[in-house]
């Protein structure tokens, strides 16, 4: 049944309030609380740029529900390392230097928890804009 087609009532108040306005996610780094939200439209130019190279491999932006698997963050990494280092310090509003300092363990929790919290804009947006570039 198409999500339009729900009965309100049969979900939560705290699950309609999350559809429309993304708490985001915590995550400990270097034992500091962050809250991972949905990125803004100002930060728009720089996710692109972050997930372009990756994202030229589509394998890569297989997301299955909210979830990305650890490869799949090490591959954008791999692919896009320098403009994923300068989106995260903005997300997190931290210097550089503190992406560059997190333990490789925390960095890919990172990368895997932005891209869960904005899993829905990479689901029906990027990937298929990719999808249909690919058949052409």
């Amino acid at each position: 049944m198409p999500p339009f087609l729900y009965n309100i009532q049969d979900i939560s108040m705290t699950e309609q309030l999350e559809v429309l306005f993304p708490s985001g996610k915590e995550i400990t780094l270097t034992g500091k609380q962050f809250t991972i939200t949905p990125f803004k439209f100002g930060q728009l130019p720089k996710v692109i740029k972050a997930i372009t190279k990756a994202a030229t491999n589509y394998e890569a932006l297989k997301i299955e529900g909210t979830k990305i698997k650890p490869e799949v963050a090490l591959t954008i990494l791999s692919e896009s390392g320098e403009d994923l280092i300068v989106l995260l310090s903005d997300i997190l509003q931290v210097e550089r230097t503190f992406i560059e300092n997190l333990d490789p363990d925390e960095a890919v929790n990172l990368i895997i928890t932005f891209f869960e919290v904005n899993s829905d804009f990479f689901t029906k947006r990027v990937v298929p804009l990719i999808t249909k570039a690919l058949k052409h």
